[in-house]
């Protein structure tokens, strides 16, 4: 029995830089040390990650797998947000804002891997199930009534230094929370000497639950649910003619739900794809 336990923390407090603007079809002439918010802007990020890695021998052909992982990020950023360059004025547009980022990440699996015969056929078998949930918050402020301007050429700051970031008007007020049920079940056999097929099928199926608090566009608040689910397989073969050559071809589908939400507020639909590969593997011997 093998135990790992995985544990890591970051507190990161940096200035909040913005980049600099674009100008024609390169970046504009000047400085590359100039800031484009204000001098005082800040960003401040915290990362925790917990987890641990158990492998089990059940005996000589059996072993069992469980792993779990946590992570927690925190992300909190106040200053002048640009939002606007005039090429003809050299002045970039820019609003007090803030943004607070909390999200959580649970992450649950399980599988057992076995290898046996059935007659002549060798066979080894993979079946598995995994667990996940996120949980994703977006608090955001932006001022828009008061906008500032800077001249890059001739930058002159303080326009902020008497207003509290977090004072000012809540533009995005987001939570989303995801949970995702995977089950999955694959069989490499090996035919014949050198000769070796796989086979596997997965299941997935996701639900999502997305809240818009209230903003200072919005009093209100709304909830909306999705619900998806997929069944993705997977094939391929493996034919070694020679000690030190294999060729090989394999076909996949994929399912991804996604975090992201659309201009209403909703969650998107799920990413889904197809995968093939073909090709010829040497090896080189000594």
């Amino acid at each position: 029995t093998d135990l790992t336990v995985r544990f890591e923390y970051t507190d990161d407090k940096t200035p909040l830089e913005e980049g600099l603007v674009a100008a024609g079809e390169g970046v504009a002439d000047v400085s590359r040390e100039l800031n484009i918010g204000e001098l005082n802007d800040a960003g401040d990020s915290e990362f925790f990650i917990f987890g641990y890695d158990l492998e089990h021998q059940l005996s000589d052909n059996w072993q069992i797998k469980n792993a779990f992982r946590y992570s927690s990020r925190e992300i909190g950023n106040t200053g002048a947000i640009p939002f606007e360059f005039d090429e003809a004025t050299g002045l970039v547009t820019r609003f007090l804002g803030f943004q607070n980022i909390d999200a959580e990440n649970y992450s649950l699996q399980t599988n057992l891997t076995g290898e046996f015969s059935t007659g002549s056929l060798d066979h080894t078998l993979l079946v598995g199930v995994d667990l996940n949930r996120t949980r994703d918050r977006e608090f955001t402020g932006l001022d828009f009534a008061n906008p500032s301007l800077l001249d890059i050429f001739d930058p002159v700051y303080g326009d902020f230094d008497d207003v509290d970031p977090l004072s000012v008007p809540v533009a995005r007020n987001n939570s989303l929370e995801t949970d995702r049920l995977g089950i999955y079940l694959q069989d490499q056999v090996e035919i014949l000497d050198g000769l070796i097929l796989l086979a596997g099928i997965r299941y997935d199926t996701v639900s999502q639950e997305n809240v818009v608090g209230p903003t200072a566009f919005s009093p209100t608040t709304s909830e909306t649910t999705q619900n998806d689910d997929a069944w993705t397989p997977r094939v391929g073969i493996v034919y070694q003619p020679l000690d030190f050559l294999s060729l090989f071809a394999s076909y996949s589908q994929s399912f991804t739900p996604s975090t992201q939400l659309d201009v209403d507020e909703n969650p998107l639909e799920p990413e889904r794809g197809e995968g093939f590969d073909v090709g010829v593997k040497p090896e080189m011997l000594d």
